[in-house]
Order: structure tokens, then C-alpha cells, then sequence
């Protein structure tokens, strides 16, 4: 059976705003919400890009629609602790209704200006992040020679 959601574009509007999206497309009979995590917009003209996190917060209280990023990049932009904290507390307030959609991201909106420098080429470190990724997500503890993510030990309740 076919299912309808709606896209929420977190780089083209304000997170208020986007509550009220949220609201208005659950009211309209669409079955799930999905919203973008970007650091930057896609262009200037967009000009928004507010903390998903805190906006997923505020739409899982108007609104029993599950909630999906698409997509978040749990590399070099935030730490994946952080990312698995904040999925996890999605999770809570949603009722269970949150999917954490994970990406590699897109260097100029996902890549902040962290000091950690740009690769030439996107294919080789995506494809060894996939990877790292995959094990990091795993629920035995894992450790692995990487150069651009330091893990530190810590339990996320």
C-alpha cells in the first residue's frame, strides 16, 4: 500500500515555521514526516538551516507523525556520540516514532568549518566512513585506526 509523507526543508524555512508545516500536513492525512539536517543551506537565496535536533524536539509536541532525517551525517560534522544522544532522545519524545536516516553528507552543507580539512575527492573517505560507520553502530565495542573521527568511551541512556 502506497504511503504519503511530507518533506520538511529545514534550509528554506525558519524552525517555527516548520512546526507549523508539520502540524498543518498531519491535519491534511499525510502519514510521516521526513526533515533535512543540514548545516549550511543549499544556497544562499535559502538562507535557514536551524538545528534539526530542536526542531524535531518542538514537532513531537503537535504532531503523532513519525519523524525521519534525511539525512544526517554523523562524521565530521557532529561527533556520532552526539548524533546517537540526540537519536536517542527523538526517539523518547516522539513515542518510538523516530528514524534516524544516516547519510555521508554533502561537504558544503554538511562540513562545518571545524579545522578538519576537506578531502580532494569524496569517494575514497565516504566509502572507508561507510565502513567505520557500519561497526560504530554495531552493538559490541569497536576500534579502528581512523584519522578524521575520534571516538571517545561514553554510554548514551
Amino acid at each position: 500500500m502506497t504511503r504519503y509523507g511530507y518533506f520538511l526543508a529545514s534550509e528554506e524555512h525558519e524552525p517555527a515555521e516548520l512546526v507549523r508545516q508539520a502540524k498543518l500536513a498531519e491535519e491534511a492525512g499525510f502519514e510521516s514526516l521526513w526533515i533535512s539536517d543540514h548545516f549550511h543551506p543549499w544556497l544562499d537565496e535559502q538562507g535557514q538551516s536551524g538545528f534539526v535536533w530542536s526542531v524535531i524536539g518542538a514537532i513531537s509536541q503537535v504532531t503523532s507523525l513519525p519523524v525521519t532525517t534525511a539525512v544526517t551525517c554523523p562524521l565530521r560534522r557532529i561527533h556520532p556520540a552526539l548524533v546517537a544522544q540526540a537519536a536517542a532522545t527523538s526517539a523518547l519524545l516522539t513515542g518510538g516514532r523516530f528514524t534516524l536516516g544516516v547519510g555521508t553528507g554533502a561537504r558544503s552543507r554538511s562540513t562545518p568549518p571545524t579545522g578538519i580539512p576537506p578531502s580532494g575527492s569524496s569517494t575514497p573517505p565516504r566509502a572507508g566512513a561507510r565502513t567505520r560507520e557500519s561497526r560504530r553502530w554495531a552493538t559490541r565495542p569497536m576500534t579502528t585506526p581512523a584519522r578524521s573521527i575520534r571516538r571517545w568511551c561514553s554510554t548514551t541512556w
